[in-house]
């Protein structure tokens, strides 16, 4: 599926233009046309918690800090953007805490671009339960961006667990 996704994000990218929406984009332009949530099937989500530069953890659904896009990138791999639309959070995505390339607790890291990230914030999405959500594994760190045990509010978020977690996609317009 990794390969599938390298090989053909151009043309899921034309169809997904031509169908109305943007779900894996090519350029940061066209990554800010649709923002999403990613919760896991616990309906625990992805949360900036606090903003840009902080950590990542599980969060309620609906809340400020929540939004995210996948973005394709230069290297042809992709990161984990965070847009807020009340925020000027326009270079920050997901990586390793105080960008560390020793520490996988996942947090908010300034200087995504396309010619440069930070430690961590490469992944490979993978389309999980029927196409409804991504597992997301870390290319520094070798496994699945994903919650510590036991999950719940406020639970803190790695770049590096063995078992993938299946991120649902609930769009925001």
């Amino acid at each position: 599926m990794r390969r599938f996704l390298r090989r053909f994000a151009p043309i899921l990218l034309t169809l997904a233009i031509i169908g109305g929406g943007v779900v894996l984009a090519e350029s940061p332009a066209l990554a800010q046309v649709q923002t999403y949530e990613y919760c896991n099937t616990s309906n625990w989500c992805l949360n900036a918690w606090g903003g840009g530069g902080s950590y990542v953890n599980e969060y309620d659904a609906n809340v400020v800090n929540d939004y995210f896009n996948i973005n394709g990138n230069n290297s042809g791999w992709y990161d984990i953007d965070q847009v807020d639309p009340t925020q000027s959070f326009t270079e920050n995505c997901i990586g390793d805490l105080n960008n560390s390339s020793t520490n996988a607790r996942a947090a908010v890291q300034y200087g995504c671009t396309n010619t440069s990230r930070p430690w961590g914030a490469l992944v490979d999405p993978e389309f999980c339960d029927n196409e409804a959500g991504y597992t997301f594994y870390d290319l520094h760190w070798h496994g699945y961006i994903g919650p510590a045990n036991p999950q719940g509010r406020g639970t803190a978020i790695y770049l590096n667990q063995a078992t993938p977690t299946c991120w649902h996609t609930y769009s925001q317009s």
